[in-house]
């Protein structure tokens, strides 16, 4: 999954196409659409239960290659390096961005908290960590929502409860067609002086 979405992404920028983000995202929704298809086979009342052998490593394979392809699609956004698919690097970025914000903020209202608290609190939102600590606190939401979510759902609708998170992808892929995540990270060619 690494491999193909780090590949289709420098395939399709080389060709100009910016919505190569989209190429990824239908690549998981096919993936996850073939697990539900070929695992809805082996439901059993409570689980997931494959025969031993090729079929269980195909199984396995599906949603781990979707998540490697959603680990190298989404990696940058607002100047932020972000991990989408494991928790622990956002909590980290999450944390680095909190105490920047902090000591900034105590920077400038330091012995004139009354008079500059007010002032200090409209320019927050155009502080880089302030922007930083908002995204990846809204990565932790998304995160524990869709845990929530997916907790929910799994027992009473088994695999078919993929299709919620193949909703939100396949919007996603409408939204990238519409505008382009990638060009957005995409180096802009020198303008002349011309």
């Amino acid at each position: 999954g690494l491999l193909y979405s780090a590949a289709t992404t420098k395939a399709a920028r080389r060709r100009k196409f910016h919505a190569s983000f989209s190429i990824a995202l239908i690549t998981e929704v096919i993936l996850l659409g073939a697990f539900i298809a070929l695992g809805s086979k082996y439901v059993g009342k409570a689980q997931l239960k494959p025969p031993a052998g090729a079929i269980e490593y195909l199984l396995l394979s599906m949603p781990a290659a979707a998540m490697g392809v959603q680990t190298v699609t989404v990696t940058n956004i607002n100047g932020l390096r972000v991990y989408t698919t494991y928790l622990t690097g956002s909590l980290s970025k999450f944390a680095e961005a909190v105490v920047d914000y902090f000591f900034w903020f105590r920077d400038r209202t330091q012995g004139r908290f009354t008079c500059r608290f007010g002032k200090v609190l409209r320019v927050s939102p155009r502080r880089r960590s302030f922007q930083h600590a908002v995204l990846t606190a809204g990565l932790w939401i998304g995160f524990f929502l869709g845990a929530i979510c997916g907790a929910l759902a799994e027992p009473r609708f088994k695999l078919l409860s993929l299709f919620a998170p193949m909703t939100v992808l396949s919007l996603a892929v409408i939204v990238d067609l519409i505008w382009p995540v990638a060009a957005a990270d995409e180096m802009q060619p020198k303008q002349s002086a011309h």
